[in-house]
């Protein structure tokens, strides 16, 4: 049997991929022990960070659909609060086209615009097309 870390939320410590000290709010993709910020708008990236940091530093992320609690988004368009919202191709997030391929992972808790870090709700992450 296995020595379990047992946490009480899905936050893990990471590796920065690049320079992600201004990355709080933007989604990643993880590989091993790496986070990379996700480049892709359909492909599942299953973490947000809550705390950046530079390229081969630690960075702080929620596994979205396991953390509780609210996480931070950072926006790349308006978005209104109680809007499902989708991540986009350069880690940030906006509000659900409602068609095409995409990934909806968020759902928003205060109204902002492209450039804004907003509290969201995590969802566990649902590709739709």
């Amino acid at each position: 049997m296995s020595n379990l870390l047992l946490r009480s939320s899905a936050v893990v410590a990471l590796t920065a991929a690049a320079d992600y000290s201004d990355g709080r709010g933007k989604s990643v993709t993880i590989s091993g022990d790496t986070a990379t910020l996700s480049a892709s708008a359909t492909v599942v990236a299953p973490g947000i960070i809550l705390e950046g940091d530079v390229s081969g530093g630690v960075v702080q992320v929620g596994i979205l659909g396991a953390i509780g609690g609210t996480v931070p988004a950072k926006l790349s368009g308006s978005v209104t609060k109680g809007a499902r919202m989708q991540q986009h191709t350069d880690g940030t997030w906006r509000t659900d086209s409602g068609s095409g391929g995409r990934v909806v992972s968020l759902v928003a808790l205060e109204t902002g615009v492209s450039g804004d870090i907003i509290e969201a709700a995590p969802l566990t992450p649902v590709s739709l097309s």
